[in-house]
This record gives C-alpha cells, structure tokens and sequence, in this order.
C-alpha cells in the first residue's frame, strides 16, 4: 500500500471522528438524544407520510436492527411514533410526533451551521473538489460490494 493511501486514510478517519464527536456531544446536550437518532429524526423530517423502518435503515447505510434500536429510544422520548402500513398492516411506519417536528426542526437549522462552520477553512472550489472525490470512493466502493 503507498503511504499516501494509509495517510489519507488516517486523514479521513481523524475528520469523520472529530466531527462525529462535537456533533455528538452538541446534539446530547440539548435534546438529549444521540446522533444517530438526530440522523433518524432529520430523515423523517423530510417526508410528511412517514417512512418504514427498512427505508431508514437505506437511507442512512445501516442495519434494520440498528434503526429499531434507535426507533424504540426515540418512541419512549415521545419524539416518534409507529402505525401499521394502510395497505400491509404488518408493516409499519415510522413518523414523527409533533414534538419530534420541533426537535428536527431546530436540528436541521442549527446542523446547517455547523457544516458552514466545520467547512469555513475551504474555498469553494476546494469544498466541489472535496464532494466530488468522496462521490467518486463511495461509488467505487459501492459497485465492489454489490
């Protein structure tokens, strides 16, 4: 492997830590929630119907399991609730309360701060270069794993 790869790599993981954990902590200590169920009430935010529990899990690039874990913190904080499909009732879906509403709400606002603030050391041209080399990997490694 070139050092450059295992640079670059390391380079990588260190930002997705580093972000991960001031957003982490930012999220607990208002809402008290976690970011993966930020990450969850930021996605329902974007439909009014609703989404079933394998439409998150693909969305965010995670396991079935893993969303109903987070599904079940967030229905006991009052912020999501669950009802069967109208068409399969052994289905169900996933939305958010009203309360959840307000929450993603003020989430979606403040975490589009914080990207501006995490990505103000970079010009433009530097951050549409950045998006499209992760674009090209995720692709590359998508195609290898399908």
């Amino acid at each position: 492997m070139p050092p450059e790869d295992l640079s670059l790599w390391d380079n990588l993981t260190l930002s997705v830590k580093v972000v991960e954990t001031q957003l982490g902590r930012a999220h607990r200590s208002e809402f008290h929630c976690t970011l993966a169920q930020v990450q969850v009430m930021k996605e329902l935010f974007s439909t009014r119907s609703g989404l079933r529990v394998g439409e998150l899990a693909a969305r965010l690039a995670v396991m079935p399991s893993n969303i109903s874990q987070i599904v079940k913190g967030l229905s006991a904080a009052g912020l999501v609730e669950q009802h069967p499909m109208e068409k399969d009732r052994r289905i169900q879906i996933v939305s958010l309360t009203a309360r959840g509403r307000h929450v993603a709400a003020s989430e979606v606002s403040r975490n589009r701060k914080e990207v501006e603030a995490y990505f103000a050391c970079l010009t433009g041209d530097e951050k549409r270069v950045m998006s499209s080399l992760l674009r090209k990997i995720a692709a590359f490694r998508q195609a290898g794993i399908r």
